[in-house]
């Protein structure tokens, strides 16, 4: 699936969050294209780059409550494009040491679908025996709301991008892909044709 989604959305980088044991690097073979995060492991728990593509599987349901939007914020501003997220629904066969289930949020699908819309735009969402898997994209806070809307995917909306700006006099070339703020200043007939 990772390596799907790398080639769908041209991700150049992927960032494990939660990384854990290494599990995602050991299996797909320790590539250079792939970074690890994880606060609870030592060497791995400095602030992660960011990266085209975060994953994050079996790492949601294990965070205080409380902490989860700031969990949340933080994946949000890692990803440059997509997110693969695989969060369990149900509750773990292990307890803490002072009694709690592992699982310290166990919540069904639509509970963690409304709350990531908060931070998301959800592009796919697959209910499985006990988890939920899903693919998110970065939504943009626009004042103190939240819009994303688009008629194409953002693969055909880049190359479009990529085409159209060297075709009109006096547009800016597109930059590399970085780390700064940028702001879009968009029109034309597109929005009336759309």
């Amino acid at each position: 699936t990772v390596r799907k989604l790398r080639t769908q959305y041209a991700c150049e980088t992927v960032l494990d969050y939660g990384c854990g044991q290494s599990k995602l690097a050991e299996a797909l073979e320790y590539p250079a294209w792939l970074y690890e995060y994880d606060p609870a492991v030592a060497g791995k728990d400095a602030e992660p780059p960011h990266a085209d593509l975060v994953v994050c599987t079996d790492v949601l349901e294990h965070i205080e409550p409380g902490l989860l939007d700031d969990v949340l914020v933080h994946m949000h501003g890692c990803a440059r494009k997509v997110l693969l997220l695989n969060i369990a629904t149900v509750a773990a066969g292990k307890f803490l040491e002072d009694g709690r289930n592992a699982h310290l949020i166990v919540q069904d699908a639509a509970w963690w679908q409304e709350r990531l819309e908060a931070f998301f735009r959800i592009e796919d969402f697959t209910l499985g025996d006990g988890h939920v898997t899903l693919v998110v994209q970065r939504q943009i806070r626009v004042g103190d709301e939240l819009r994303t809307k688009s008629a194409v995917s953002p693969t055909i909306r880049a190359e479009n991008m990529r085409v159209n700006c060297p075709r009109v006099e006096g547009r800016i070339a597109l930059l590399p892909p970085h780390d700064l703020t940028a702001i879009l200043c968009c029109y034309g007939p597109s929005l009336r044709d759309t």
